[in-house]
């Protein structure tokens, strides 16, 4: 009895979950065309916290973005819609068959914004070239990560693992409990400590990411593809 109780409130929640996507995901529509963009793009914004895969609402923020002239934001737009529509095509990329339907981006959209962002980005790299200076990109906004991690099928499950794998300050004593100095002579006590260094930096990156840490999650990831390639 408690078992079908528990389904049976599940699937109230999947069915009010669907109905508040589709009545904001209406709203956004109404909004834009009533010329409110930044209520429009608010309302995408709660659709895609809720279905990242959401089409329309992605598409939506999409021409919204364009029509503000953030093309950068929007280039981030059309990756995630690409990534969606070969993921949906996967098996038949995978067999060499003709996916299901146009892309939902066509190329010339793709090649126009970047079209806009170029020069900029030329510019910015010949003035770092003229003063010599070496510095550090900036990642992009967290809601841009998040955006583009949500994208992708694995998201949830990567999420959820890092939310139980453990905490920042768990992996961070580990990783100070590891012997350091292991000779290389003893081949196999060294593989085995930095294959264990790799794995908790791997683990702490997650878990950063996790907690939208992503300059220290980028950081311990770059270190743990150091270990590994060395």
């Amino acid at each position: 009895a408690d078992k079908k109780a528990s389904k049976q409130d599940g699937g109230q929640k999947s069915s009010l979950t669907r109905q508040i996507i589709t009545l904001t995901n209406n709203r956004s529509a109404m909004y834009e065309k009533a010329s409110f963009p930044d209520l429009a793009l608010s309302d995408c914004d709660a659709v895609l916290d809720l279905d990242p895969a959401h089409v329309k609402a992605r598409t939506r923020r999409l021409r919204i973005l364009e029509s503000q002239k953030r093309h950068r934001e929007a280039l981030v737009e059309v990756c995630a819609l690409q990534l969606k529509y070969m993921n949906d095509n996967r098996d038949k990329l995978r067999l060499g068959l003709p996916p299901t339907g146009p892309p939902p981006v066509p190329q010339s959209k793709i090649e126009e914004l970047v079209s806009f962002i170029q020069p900029e980005e030329i510019a910015r790299a010949q003035e770092a070239m003229a003063s010599n200076a070496v510095e550090s990109r900036a990642l992009p906004s967290s809601y841009t990560i998040i955006q583009l991690l949500k994208s992708f099928s694995g998201f949830n499950k990567w999420m959820s693992d890092a939310a139980k794998g453990g905490t920042v300050g768990k992996f961070t004593s580990q990783l100070e409990d590891l012997l350091e100095g292991v000779p290389r002579k003893s081949m196999e006590a060294f593989a085995d400590n930095m294959a264990t260094k790799a794995t908790l930096l791997l683990n702490r990156g997650r878990r950063y990411a996790f907690e939208k840490d992503f300059g220290k999650a980028v950081k311990d990831f770059d270190e743990a593809y150091a270990l590994v390639e060395d």
